[in-house]
């Protein structure tokens, strides 16, 4: 048995007939025993889509992390009284299937399983604690030796007698992940020894820049305990959803429901305007020449924009000093209909996955960097511009869309190619590369590695460690049938290596 989808977009309806379905069906599930189940992203989706429909009852937690038994408890109370339950996505996937068996699961734009996260840990007495709440499970089965991810369980009780910030990160944060079905770690985190030198704040004392080890997290839902359910997944352009493509051979198509014909007609109703053919990065953000073509592109804004219109950054784009007048909204906002009337909108965000994200799920999933960012950032941006006057397919009016690179503008060319470059000022390279430079804090997990073997090389000072050393970076590696090129790191020891060799 397949998990059923509906693919459709922003606009055409879908919520509006999930609404139709509860009203039209309510009596005749309750008459059965059974009980409507709503799952979608926020609290305030689920209050939108369960208006004025009763009985109905929504359950969410204010804070994620403060989930309890009881909570559990009334939303199973909840189903077992037959009344239309809304929860959000995580509920869901932190409760026991079996609870939702024999009921109807309608869920709502949820594209994600798993959650990623990496937090450094002091080596010494720290990274013993850590490690006592990352048990490895060997139980689980022969790891596989040719993955870098090994399998945890999580004992949080095992957070105690720390300092305050490993106690408040591990507690936070692994709680977070203590409902997967699965929690992996980058298998370097197991020795101590591949750690790096990380200041603490504004200190530049380098006695005093302490040994840290990078924990590096996935944690994922098994899909495929979801099978034997009675549920449909909603969502826009699902076969390039993360989650669908966690799993694929578990989803297909369903066939009940028709929206290609109540989609909004957008031909020649959407501009787009970009002011950089340099992409958007977080470094690139960060960075004084980013933080000044940021601050470029929020006057253009400022000066040529006029009349009402929302916008959306993500944080460290906004705590390096962009804001604008016009109303801010979540660069994840779905199915929102608060804006619909206004015609122009400014995005100015960047929502790559990290390296270190990145190498754990292409070998979990075999899902590529250019995947999730297509699904993070350019799927996004098209969810967050269809909460404009687009989203009123009764609208003739056309909506302009201001985004800050090239490269984010032709990726929306499906639903326009009426692209337009504004030359702000911003040049096309610094002359320098835009990345992490080779002495940065943050490494991947395998560039921790290989930073622990060129230590020891400079120690030993030996030929053949060397010549391991070499071997190691300039091998190909394969990911996804394509064979990565050395980073920015690998080639900076390498250069250092080779530069040893030669004296």
């Amino acid at each position: 048995m397949k998990i059923p989808f509906v693919d459709a977009r922003p606009g055409s309806g879908k919520t509006t007939h999930m609404r139709d379905l509860i009203q039209n069906h309510i009596c005749e599930y309750r008459q059965g025993g059974k009980c409507l189940i709503v799952v979608q992203e926020t609290k305030k989706l689920l209050h939108q889509t369960l208006k004025d429909i009763q009985p109905a009852i929504i359950i969410t937690s204010s804070d994620d992390l403060q989930y309890s038994e009881s909570l559990e408890q009334r939303i199973i109370d909840a189903i077992k009284s037959k009344v239309v339950v809304g929860i959000t996505d995580k509920m869901f996937f932190r409760l026991n299937p079996t609870i939702y068996k024999n009921h109807k699961c309608l869920i709502d734009d949820v594209t994600t399983c798993w959650i990623s996260m990496m937090i450094f840990v002091k080596t010494g007495s720290d990274w013993n604690v850590a490690m006592n709440s990352i048990c490895p499970v060997p139980v689980l089965g022969v790891q596989n030796t040719n993955s870098n991810n090994i399998e945890v369980k999580l004992n949080l009780d095992a957070c105690i007698d720390t300092d305050d910030r490993l106690d408040t990160l591990l507690k936070r944060d692994l709680a977070g992940l203590k409902h997967c079905d699965h929690v992996i770690i980058h298998k370097s985190f197991l020795n101590p020894e591949n750690s790096i030198e990380q200041f603490i704040g504004e200190e530049q004392d380098k006695s005093k820049k302490p040994k840290m080890v990078q924990l590096q997290i996935l944690g994922y839902n098994d899909l495929a305990r979801y099978r034997e359910l009675d549920i449909v997944f909603f969502a826009n352009n699902f076969t390039n959803s993360l989650i669908y493509k966690c799993s694929p051979e578990l989803f297909e198509p369903y066939t009940g429901f028709d929206f290609s014909s109540m989609a909004p007609v957008i031909d020649n109703r959407l501009k787009i305007v970009y002011v950089s053919e340099r992409e958007l990065t977080s470094t690139y953000a960060q960075s004084p020449q980013g933080k000044d073509d940021i601050e470029k592109f929020r006057k253009y804004c400022l000066n040529n924009i006029q009349g009402d219109y929302f916008w959306a950054a993500n944080d460290i784009i906004v705590d390096g000093g962009f804001s604008l007048p016009g109303k801010r909204i979540s660069t994840t906002s779905r199915g929102i209909n608060d804006y619909k009337h206004i015609r122009q909108a400014v995005w100015c965000s960047s929502l790559k996955p990290s390296p270190q994200e990145v190498g754990m799920v292409q070998q979990q999933f075999g899902i590529s960097r250019t995947e999730i960012t297509y699904w993070r950032e350019i799927e996004a941006i098209v969810q967050f511009m269809f909460r404009g006057v687009l989203r009123d397919k009764n609208s003739t009016e056309k909506m302009i869309l201001y985004v800050f690179d090239k490269k984010q503008a032709e990726s929306l060319s499906l639903y326009s190619t009426d692209i337009e470059f504004k030359n702000i000022g911003i040049s096309k390279s610094s002359g320098k590369a835009i990345g992490r430079p080779a002495g940065s804090s943050i490494m991947t997990p395998d560039e921790a590695e290989l930073s622990t073997k060129f230590r020891k090389y400079l120690s030993k000072n030996s030929g053949d460690n060397s010549d391991r050393v070499t071997a190691w970076i300039c091998k190909e590696h394969k990911m996804s049938g394509e064979t990565r090129k050395l980073t920015t790191r690998e080639k900076y020891f390498l250069e250092k290596i080779r530069a040893k060799k030669g004296r």
